[in-house]
């Protein structure tokens, strides 16, 4: 069983190369029992919480896009950060009146969205050429 609160590993730091190493230094990972409604992670800060049905030992899709918020709340700050991606969220309620659209407008959720999935195709792309090799 893995720990319940630990820091990204140098091979992870190495392998979710999608933020700097500096920052992704300063990661922490919590596992914990359940977070709000349907989501598997969240993050506050350089804090990433994942549910513990989640396996933070292996490189995912999940914690490459909580990696990418890190990344969001370090250069914005956290109070800029929430203001903007609350204020999103609220906007997106209030032109679609549905949480699920609201959420996937929201501008930092489709960088994260977007840089994940580049690093995943990444990911898949550099396997299926070692495999080859």
């Amino acid at each position: 069983m893995s720990p319940l609160v630990r820091r990204l590993t140098p091979s992870e730091i190495e392998a979710y190369d999608l933020i700097p190493e500096h920052i992704s230094e300063r990661v922490i990972l919590v596992r914990v029992p359940l977070l709000p409604g349907p989501y598997s992670g969240m993050t506050l800060g350089p804090v990433v919480l994942l549910a513990r049905t989640i396996r933070p030992e292996a490189p995912q899709p999940l914690l490459a896009h909580e990696l990418v918020h890190v990344r969001q709340y370090h250069e914005m700050g956290v109070p800029l950060f929430a203001w903007r991606y609350n204020r999103a969220f609220v906007k997106g309620l209030l032109q679609f009146r549905s949480w699920n659209k609201a959420y996937r407008a929201i501008p930092a959720e489709q960088e994260a969205r977007s840089l994940a999935a580049d690093w995943r195709r990444r990911r898949a792309a550099a396997a299926a050429t070692s495999a080859l090799g």
